[in-house]
């Protein structure tokens, strides 16, 4: 299809589409989910921290839509990257020994179960307990298994992105809500620099680098 094609499929799936989504999740809302308990909680405090950290929440949407830029060329070879997504689906799946996640099912059933009596029947984990560190663990191990043939070939790119994001969040609650967007792309723009600016003073990158942990730390 053409570019102007591709726009107005686009234009039609958002302008039709997303009433119907909100349609849909409104019916299901009033029918079904209502029902379930804690499910108004639930939703209350998604609003709530959501009004709470809207700056942030705005800022990472329009920094995800900037990212989007360099990774245009999986839209062109959408049909190629689709066929290694499926590729890599099926070795999550196959030539995967299941014994080590299996297991770890098992004691994460054992541990929510230890962690649901404790609470005295009401589910609610308390990190600081030595049970809610350990159902955290484990949920954190079972869940980087299954992630593994995606995190070791990309893991250059993980680092770069936690070595981005981290910061900016530490000083975004230092300095009050609000800074995390700016902070982002000054910190983005000084972390990635030696790339695009080669013949900057590695000295002068490594005093800015570290001095900037060095301040979070402090």
């Amino acid at each position: 299809m053409t570019k102007i094609q591709i726009a107005s499929v686009i234009t039609g799936v958002i302008f039709l589409g997303v009433p119907e989504l909100f349609h849909a999740t409104t019916w299901w809302h009033e029918h079904a989910l209502r029902f379930v308990p804690g499910e108004e909680a639930v939703l209350d405090g998604m609003v709530k921290y959501y009004e709470a950290h809207a700056d942030t929440i705005h800022g990472m949407m329009f920094f995800s839509a900037l990212a989007f830029w360099p990774f245009r060329g999986v839209a062109k070879n959408f049909r190629l990257y689709l066929r290694e997504s499926i590729q890599i689906m099926k070795d999550f799946v196959v030539q995967r020994g299941w014994r080590f996640p299996s297991t770890l099912v098992v004691v994460i059933a054992v541990t929510a179960t230890l962690l649901f009596q404790y609470e005295k029947g009401s589910f609610n984990p308390v990190y600081d307990s030595l049970l809610g560190v350990l159902l955290e663990v484990q949920v954190i191990a079972l869940v980087l298994w299954v992630f593994l043939p995606i995190i070791i070939p990309n893991l250059a790119w993980i680092i770069l992105g936690a070595a981005l994001l981290v910061p900016s969040f530490m000083l975004d609650n230092r300095l009050g809500h609000g800074a995390y967007f700016g902070v982002a792309i000054v910190w983005g723009a000084w972390l990635t620099s030696i790339t695009w600016w080669p013949r900057m003073w590695r000295s002068i990158y490594w005093v800015g680098v570290l001095g900037f942990l060095g301040y979070l730390a402090v």
